[in-house]
């Protein structure tokens, strides 16, 4: 089987209007992921502005498995080139959102914040789903029908079956350095280390 999460096509077919097929590429190539990236952003001082507390046990527990779950799919994504089902690939099809959302949750988590604990992740959700399925649509075109075996046996990011999968997935032993280093699999730990240190310097300066 070949290696993709979905999360990696950009989900749009060629048009065959020629002046929107530049708008499109620029788009999925460049605007996209750095929309979401500058909206994170955004949210940051909103967060600050919440801090009252060092993040609790809940918060820091939520960070580390998000942030170890997106630092041991990068050892395995292969972007465009085959499709990943070892490894974290094989307990949800989408390490690297799933990760990304637990560290999202991890900040309200960790100030005790339920009300907005739940809305972080009712939208997260909401968008990750969006993105997904249409991704998802590209990737069982190119990578039939090794795709839909695939997801009939993998959620797309967390259910029984994941429990079911675990133990195929830490036997798993196609962990690549070269993979990881080149998807930069140290920046959620980079991520990660800001996140408490940051909060916890407010929490001290606060309290």
């Amino acid at each position: 089987m070949k290696n993709v999460e979905a999360g990696n096509g950009n989900g749009l077919t060629e048009s065959t209007n020629p002046m929107l097929n530049p708008l499109r590429r620029i788009w999925s190539k460049e605007l996209r992921g750095k929309i979401r990236i500058w909206g994170s952003w955004i949210v940051i001082p909103l967060y600050l502005a919440l801090v009252h507390q060092i993040p609790n046990w809940a918060g820091i527990l939520t960070l580390a498995v998000g942030t170890g779950l997106r630092f041991w799919a990068s050892g395995y994504l292969q972007k465009e080139s085959r499709l990943c089902t070892r490894g974290p690939y094989a307990i949800t099809r989408n390490p690297l959102y799933l990760g990304s959302l637990l560290v999202a949750l991890s900040m309200p988590l960790g100030q005790a914040q339920w009300v907005l604990t739940l809305a972080v992740a009712l939208i997260f959700l909401a968008l990750f789903r969006a993105i997904v399925a249409k991704e998802e649509a590209v990737l069982a075109t190119k990578f039939d029908p090794d795709y839909g075996i695939y997801r009939r046996q993998v959620p797309m990011f967390i259910g029984l079956k994941s429990l079911w999968n675990l133990p195929r997935a830490i036997k798993s032993h196609s962990f690549d350095m070269q993979t990881w280093r080149t998807n930069r699999g140290w920046e959620p730990v980079c991520v990660a280390a800001a996140i408490f240190g940051i909060t916890s310097l407010v929490a001290y300066l606060r309290g």
